[in-house]
C-alpha cells in the first residue's frame, strides 16, 4: 500500500490525461483498420438450374382409325301377321309366344278350316258340272255344223254363227273358266287359314290365342327377322370421311365391332356398315348409320357362346375407319392448348411446337406433321413453361451436373 501511494503521487494530472489520450488514440485507429480492412464477398453470377422432366421417345407407325360410338339394336325386318279369312283359332304352337322362334314356312296357328273344305268341295263340284255342259254343247255345236253342211244353204254370218251354236259355246266356256277361279279362290281361302312364318322369325308380340275368334284384317302375331338384326349408330358428321360407306364413299360398309353391354370388352358381335341415313337428328346433329349383324341371337355354331344382341338395348360399337400411315402418337395429357406439345431439344432446352391433328380419340392424338423420330417429347408438367428454357431428364441424374 505504501507503494501505491507513492506510484499515485509520481504520476500528476497531466500525465494521466495523457495516458488516457494515447489509449483512445491507439483503440481508435485499431478500429478504422479494422473496419477499412474488413473481409468482402464477392458476388458470382448465378448458375442456371436446370429443370427436370420425363420425357418419351417418338416413333412414327402405321395406326388403325377406330370410330367409337354409341347405337340402339332394332329388328331388320318386322311384320305383324293379319288374318286373310275369318273364323276360329283352332290350333297354335307351343312355340307362339313372346320370344318364340318359328323357322321360315313353320306352321304358327291354324284357323278352323272346315268351312274352306266344303267350299272347295263344292267348287270342285262346279268345275266338274262346267266341264261336262262344255263337253255336252261342243257335241251340240258338232251336230249342227254335220245339219248344216248336209242342207247346203248359204246364210249370213251372224246367222251362221247362230245355227252352228257358237254363242252357247262360249258361254260354256266362259261357265268352266268362272268355275275354275272360283275354286282357285276357295283353294286360297283355304290355304289362308294356317298361318306360316314368311321368314326366320322371333315372336315379339302375340295377339290372339286358342280359341280366339278372329276377322280378316284382324292382328294376330308380331313377329321379327333372326337372320339379322341393325344396329343404328350416332357419329359426329366429321367422322363420316374416314369411313366406307356402301352407295356413299364406297362399294363396301366398313368393319363393325359390336360390344353389348354386361359382357365385357373382350366380348363383341361384328357387322358391317349397311347404309347412312337421309339425315341428321335434330337435337345432337349426329349423323346416322345402319350396322348389319348377321345371326344376331348366335344361333349358328359358328357363333355359339358370343353375345346375343336383344332388340331396343344399347350397345357400344367401334367402326374400323381408314388407316394413318406414319403417325406420331401423343398422350391427350401432354396435349397443351389444344395444339401444341412440348419437345425437350438436342441442347436439352423446351421447345414449345404447335401440331396439326389428324386424328383424335379419348386418351390420345395422333399427328403426322411437325415431328421427327427419335425426338423427345415431354410428358410431365411445367409450372411455367417458356421457350429456349434448360431441361434435363429426370431418368438421368447426371444431367445435374452439366
Amino acid at each position: 500500500m505504501t507503494d501505491s501511494v507513492k506510484t499515485g503521487k509520481k504520476l500528476g494530472p497531466t500525465m494521466r490525461v495523457l495516458l488516457i489520450a494515447v489509449i483512445l488514440a491507439c483503440a481508435g485507429t485499431l478500429a478504422f483498420y479494422w473496419l477499412s480492412h474488413r473481409p468482402r464477398a464477392e458476388r458470382k453470377p448465378p448458375r442456371a438450374s436446370a429443370i427436370p422432366v420425363e420425357t418419351a421417345e417418338l416413333r412414327s407407325a402405321a395406326h388403325q382409325v377406330l370410330v367409337k360410338a354409341m347405337g340402339t339394336v332394332m329388328p331388320s325386318q318386322s311384320v305383324e301377321l293379319a288374318a286373310r279369312v275369318s273364323g276360329e283359332i283352332v290350333r297354335i304352337q307351343p312355340a307362339l309366344l313372346p320370344g318364340g322362334r318359328f323357322r321360315q314356312g313353320e306352321e304358327i296357328l291354324l284357323i278352323d278350316p272346315t268351312d274352306f273344305e266344303l267350299t272347295v268341295q263344292q267348287r270342285r263340284s262346279d268345275v266338274a258340272r262346267a266341264e261336262y255342259e262344255l263337253k255336252i254343247e261342243m257335241g251340240k255345236q258338232s251336230v249342227a255344223r254335220t245339219e248344216y253342211q248336209l242342207l247346203g244353204e248359204t246364210i249370213r254370218q251372224e246367222n251362221e254363227e247362230l245355227v252352228l251354236r257358237e254363242p252357247q259355246l262360249k258361254a260354256a266356256r266362259a261357265a268352266l273358266e268362272a268355275a275354275r277361279a272360283l275354286l282357285a279362290q276357295a283353294e286360297l281361302d283355304l290355304a289362308r287359314t294356317r298361318i306360316v312364318a314368311p321368314f326366320n322369325a322371333l315372336v315379339q308380340e302375340k295377339h290372339v290365342g286358342l280359341g280366339s275368334q278372329v276377322a280378316a284384317g284382324g292382328k294376330l302375331v308380331t313377329l321379327i327377322d333372326t337372320d339379322s338384326y341393325w344396329v343404328e349408330v350416332a357419329i359426329p358428321t366429321d367422322r363420316l370421311g374416314w369411313l366406307s360407306i356402301p352407295g356413299a364413299t364406297s362399294d363396301s360398309g366398313s368393319p363393325v365391332r359390336i360390344h353389348p353391354s354386361g359382357w365385357g370388352r373382350e366380348a363383341f358381335r361384328t357387322g358391317i356398315v349397311k347404309s347412312l341415313l337421309a339425315g341428321v337428328d335434330p337435337q345432337s346433329r349426329m349423323a346416322g348409320l345402319l350396322v348389319e349383324v348377321r345371326d344376331p341371337l348366335c344361333l349358328q355354331a359358328d357363333n355359339r357362346g358370343k353375345p346375343p344382341l336383344t332388340i331396343n338395348s344399347f350397345v357400344q360399337v367401334e367402326i374400323q375407319g381408314k388407316t394413318l400411315d406414319a403417325a406420331f402418337r401423343i398422350p391427350r395429357s401432354a396435349l397443351h392448348d389444344g395444339d401444341k406439345i412440348w419437345i425437350m431439344t438436342g441442347q436439352h432446352t423446351l421447345d414449345i411446337r404447335p401440331v396439326k391433328i389428324a386424328w383424335d380419340e379419348d386418351e390420345e392424338v395422333y399427328v403426322k406433321n411437325s415431328l421427327r423420330d427419335g425426338e423427345r417429347l415431354i410428358t410431365s408438367a411445367l409450372a411455367a413453361p417458356v421457350q429456349g428454357m434448360s431441361l434435363r431428364s429426370a431418368a438421368d441424374p447426371a444431367a445435374e451436373q452439366r
